[in-house]
């Protein structure tokens, strides 16, 4: 028979067994799982630089720190301990936006875009953007898909903005516009020519398998719409288009509404039939309604003489000048009234 104190110490050994199997069944899940996934140049990860429990923690602590750097430094700790991790390039642009973005009066931490620059150049540098392509739009804050063309954004906006180097601003504008321009390619031509969906034969479930079926075909049927309709890039990737065709006209430096038309040509000539052309193009009408109403202001603000209303004319008019029927009325109006006090004088006199 075991005594009480001899159970208490089995129970706790096994508790520490179990506990123990369950950490080392999750760290060989997470490698298996993440070691499948290339690195930039096609060789797999070493599975034991990703998903470890130092670098969730890492993590977790950039999310706790009271101050911007802290978070900073928490997130370059989890960059170190995953080296040549493709998914490394979130961090690596979380740590550019606070750098460049994030004023932290509390702790006298001040945004700096100058030190910003060379991070986000570095993403642009050396990430693939193709690497990061879904056949689904992923969301901004969490997938990379569209980190590198968005880094190329805010460095034309830092290169324009702070070192007004608008031709070296206006590249990266373009190295944005490519890549959104081979995502919304490739993405419209595979949701064009996705095969319609087919009934499972011999289903377990056939009431089940009819609706599963019908969903499937509703969703096929609506992604080949939206895809004729070039709306493929998703409600968070439309922003990054229209930021990619302002950032470009802003490197042009200030314009008149007259301009605007030949600078937008420029994007509609060089990615003809994507989202960056339709941009441009409202631009373009924009600008138009903009001109055509400071035309149609001008004789309002700077009236002639013609526009002047009559009620209010510049200078009286003398009778001569009047119109043909006013002259008239008044000498009909004239003629009675002389006759009128002519009859009252001649009945006086009676």
């Amino acid at each position: 028979m075991f005594t009480p104190s001899c159970c208490h110490n089995i129970a706790a050994f096994a508790q520490k067994l179990v506990l123990a199997m369950l950490v080392l069944a999750l760290i060989c899940t997470a490698a298996i799982c993440q070691s499948s996934q290339p690195t930039l140049d096609g060789t797999p990860v070493a599975p034991a630089a990703r998903g470890t429990p130092s670098f969730y923690a890492e993590v977790k602590s950039a999310e706790t720190a009271q101050d911007r750097n802290g978070k900073i430094q928490f997130l370059r700790n989890a960059i170190a301990l995953r080296p040549g991790d493709p998914q490394n390039i979130l961090l690596e642009f979380k740590i550019a936006t606070l750098i460049g973005q994030t004023n932290d009066i509390a702790h006298n931490q001040e945004a700096s875009p100058r030190d910003a620059l060379p991070l986000f150049e570095e993403i642009i540098r050396r990430y693939d953007h193709k690497v990061y392509y879904q056949t689904e739009p992923g969301l901004n804050n969490k997938s990379p898909e569209l980190v590198v063309p968005r880094s190329a954004i805010l460095a034309a906006s830092i290169l324009r903005g702070l070192f007004h180097e608008n031709e070296k601003s206006r590249d990266y504008v373009r190295i944005a516009m490519d890549d959104l321009a081979w995502t919304y390619k490739t993405r419209k031509a595979e949701w064009e020519s996705a095969p319609r969906p087919l009934m499972p034969d011999e289903p377990r479930d056939p009431k089940k398998a009819m609706e599963e079926f019908a969903a499937d075909v509703r969703a096929w049927e609506a992604r080949r719409r939206e895809a004729s309709a070039g709306n493929v890039m998703g409600h968070d990737g439309q922003p990054i288009v229209e930021a990619a065709v302002m950032e470009f006209g802003l490197s042009f430096g200030p314009q008149h509404p007259g301009d605007v038309a030949a600078v937008m040509q420029h994007v509609i000539d060089d990615f003809p039939n994507t989202p960056m052309a339709v941009v441009a193009n409202e631009h373009i009408r924009r600008a138009h309604q903009l001109v055509l109403a400071s035309v149609g202001a001008r004789p309002a603000m700077v009236p002639t003489t013609s526009h002047v209303p009559e009620s209010r004319p510049s200078a009286p008019q003398r009778p001569s000048e009047w119109p043909l029927a006013r002259r008239v009325i008044l000498w009909s109006a004239t003629g009675g009234l002389c006759a009128i006090i002519i009859w009252f004088i001649a009945r006086k006199r009676r």
